[in-house]
């Protein structure tokens, strides 16, 4: 500890050491470090989807609400969930329905569905578990934006959000 100014004497009322645990990155490990080159965007409203896919956090999918990708990701995975990365360039997604589908035909009920909690305060990558489901293709909407809940979307505006990175979690 070093003081370097102070106008009478200093006083230290609490002083504390402590380790921060470890803790698994989302991006660390074979937990889901997927090599994303060979997945296929099959639909996307808006334009660009392929760059929730590229690898590039500077560029941007947008779209309006509701928005939908469906990525074919050329195998076989049991999906746990998915990581989410908001763009900058407009509204933060915050409700979601994501799904997972052997054939990209069925899907079934979805695995999640749900919002981003405190994604205004804090927009970094939203991580999101679920039960784990075998699947070939995955299909994220995005029903909601902070600027337009999805509770209140049906006025007919149109608002237009951004994602810039998309994982699964295996």
């Amino acid at each position: 500890l070093r003081v370097i100014e102070a106008n009478d004497v200093p006083v230290i009322t609490f002083c504390g050491v402590y380790k921060v645990p470890t803790l698994k990155s989302a991006r660390q490990g074979q937990e889901i470090r997927h090599d994303r080159t060979s997945w296929k965007i099959v639909t996307a409203t808006g334009g660009n989807a392929t760059n929730l896919i590229n690898g590039d956090p500077g560029i941007d999918w947008e779209s309006i609400l509701p928005g939908e990708v469906v990525i074919d990701m050329k195998e076989m995975l049991t999906v746990k969930g998915f990581t989410m990365r908001p763009g900058t360039n407009a509204s933060l997604p915050d409700h979601y329905d994501f799904h997972v589908s052997p054939d990209g035909a069925e899907w079934g009920e979805s695995l999640s569905c749900g919002e981003f909690a405190n994604i205004q305060a804090n927009p970094i990558e939203q991580r999101v578990m679920s039960s784990a489901k075998n699947g070939r293709f995955i299909r994220l909407r995005i029903t909601g934006t902070v600027d337009n809940p999805k509770t209140t979307r049906l006025t007919g505006e149109e608002v237009t959000f951004a994602i810039t990175d998309f994982n699964i979690i295996t």
